[in-house]
């Protein structure tokens, strides 16, 4: 294709260098560095906005001073609620969102259930609740806490379901599995390269991405004691290296770019590559 197409320079972006975009990335510079020594290759990141989280729910925490919320990607009923852009898999694999159309084309009429689940969801019996909880489809309702000041990102989530459980449907069944990502408590427009890492409560919720959703997963899907070991090892040293190396002037883009070099001093790859970024 390049040499039909006659293409002078290749490009290639991504949002998040921390999922395949890195290996992806070293593996299309090893390629066209060995094929095609004279095309010039820019990799960059897309400066884009952070995500949009769920207005709806994230209404619900606007009281406290919390910025930054974990999510699952998902649908609500006029589909489209929240996307992620900073975000991981738990493990090796997940299941991506699933659009209420996608659900209707194969004969699951998702607002009809909605409807019905909001109509009789009070008279529904207790042991079919935990029984389907069991399964995975928990459709308990909880109660808001009172206090507001131990809320979390999920009590907010919760509690917009529990004033509107027919939007609980659309997300149990549309949303993402076994992946989690970053979203502001509101939509904005800022860029990655400028969000510093020391806005509100940013940092702390990188570091639950990481230790809880990306490390914890990973260490529970390994069987071998010594490769549990080598995952604990290998991302104490990679979160070591970032809270060594980061200060509270970096950006989330100086974040990917730190953590891109890391990278390569730790795998000895030969072909390395500078991240370039798109708004520039």
């Amino acid at each position: 294709m390049i040499n039909t197409n006659k293409i002078a320079r290749c490009f290639k972006g991504d949002q998040n260098i921390f999922w395949d975009s890195w290996i992806a990335n070293v593996a299309l510079k090893q390629f066209i560095g060995k094929e095609f020594p004279e095309l010039p290759v820019v990799l960059f990141i897309h400066d884009e906005k952070l995500g949009s989280p769920d207005l709806n729910w994230a209404y619900y925490a606007q009281k406290d001073k919390q910025c930054y919320f974990l999510t699952d990607d998902y649908a609500d009923s006029y589909g489209d609620a929240c996307y992620i852009n900073i975000d991981i898999s738990e493990g090796l694999f997940y299941l991506p969102v699933v659009t209420a159309s996608h659900l209707n084309a194969h004969g699951i009429a998702l607002k009809s259930m909605a409807k019905s689940f909001k109509k009789f969801q009070p008279f529904l019996d207790h042991a079919f609740l935990k029984r389907s909880a069991d399964i995975g489809l928990n459709l308990m309702q909880k109660h808001p806490k009172k206090d507001e000041a131990k809320r979390t990102a999920e009590d907010h989530m919760n509690e917009y379901f529990f004033h509107h459980p027919e939007q609980k449907i659309f997300y149990l069944f549309t949303k993402s599995m076994g992946r989690k990502g970053l979203v502001p408590c509101k939509d904005t427009n800022q860029l990655f390269s400028t969000i510093p890492l020391s806005h509100a409560n940013l940092q702390k919720k990188l570091l639950e991405l990481f230790m809880h959703h990306l490390k914890a997963p990973l260490g529970k899907q390994a069987h071998e004691v010594i490769i549990k070991k080598k995952v604990k090892e290998r991302s104490n040293q990679f979160l070591s290296h970032l809270i060594h190396s980061m200060n509270y002037d970096n950006t989330l883009f100086d974040l990917q770019k730190e953590s891109s070099a890391y990278f390569f001093k730790k795998t000895k790859k030969e072909a390395q590559f500078t991240l370039e970024q798109s708004s520039k």
